[in-house]
């Protein structure tokens, strides 16, 4: 695939210089004509074909947009053609599926499930080596994002189809939230763009990468995966991006 934009990229850059060089020779033409009135027209068509299909190369992908938007239902995955993913095999780490919300799975130090707000993902020893100081203020987000991942995915939170868009111990957001560092524990590599599998953002949004989508739901499911961004998110953000800090009176 980056072979491929490679390739495109060139030959833009081609057109670009071709074109210059066409309305330089046509212009060239104009002047040397004179009075010969077929050189004269002659120059003008070639400079005027030059630009048509110039701007036809530059509106390809608008062109292509337009067309598949008449063609395609707005929930169809080939409308974000232009985004590409790459996803690398790894190797399987057990899937923290929803119908295994309510106990049962585990991973590492992690237990699923257990809902006290001092227990299981909350446990304080599981969250002060991601959070240090913060901790208390963490163990009660969690509560009130998932009652502590007994709800991986949002009750609350769902796209235009009905679909969630947060998930995990912290419900992260990933209509607007990457998910990083994640490779071997739940992700496929260590940067996944989440937005990209969108268009739009939050309610208003629609999944146009479904296996994006997948791979960034499945990698949240990973209480670890989760609590390495949440904590990042809070280093960068603070607080206030998750709704629990205010409607639970967390700080």
């Amino acid at each position: 695939m980056q072979l491929i934009n490679n390739v495109i990229s060139f030959l833009v850059t081609f057109a670009s210089i071709a074109a210059t060089l066409l309305i330089i020779f046509g212009g060239f033409k104009l002047v040397v004509s004179a009075g010969n009135v077929s050189a004269k027209q002659g120059a003008k068509e070639t400079i005027v074909n030059t630009l048509i299909g110039y701007v036809i190369i530059l509106a390809a992908f608008l062109i292509i947009n337009t067309g598949l938007g008449i063609l395609l239902p707005g929930d169809s995955p080939a409308l974000g053609w232009q985004r590409v993913q790459c996803l690398y095999p790894i190797q399987p780490v057990g899937e923290f599926a929803p119908e295994s919300q309510i106990g049962g799975a585990q991973n590492a130090a992690f237990t699923l499930g257990d809902v006290g707000q001092n227990r299981g993902v909350c446990n304080f020893d599981n969250l002060d080596s991601y959070f240090g100081n913060q901790t208390t203020v963490a163990q009660c987000v969690a509560y009130g994002e998932s009652t502590c991942g007994a709800n991986l995915n949002s009750t609350t939170d769902f796209i235009s189809t009905g679909e969630p868009f947060s998930f995990g111990t912290f419900q992260i957001n990933i209509t607007v939230h990457q998910i990083e560092g994640c490779a071997g524990n739940g992700a496929s590599s260590n940067l996944l763009d989440c937005p990209a599998a969108f268009s739009g953002t939050d309610y208003d949004a629609r999944i146009v990468n479904r296996d994006l989508y997948d791979q960034c739901r499945q990698a949240l499911y990973n209480p670890e995966c989760t609590l390495q961004n949440a904590a990042r998110l809070q280093a960068r953000d603070g607080w206030g991006i998750w709704s629990a800090y205010s409607n639970n009176g967390c700080g």
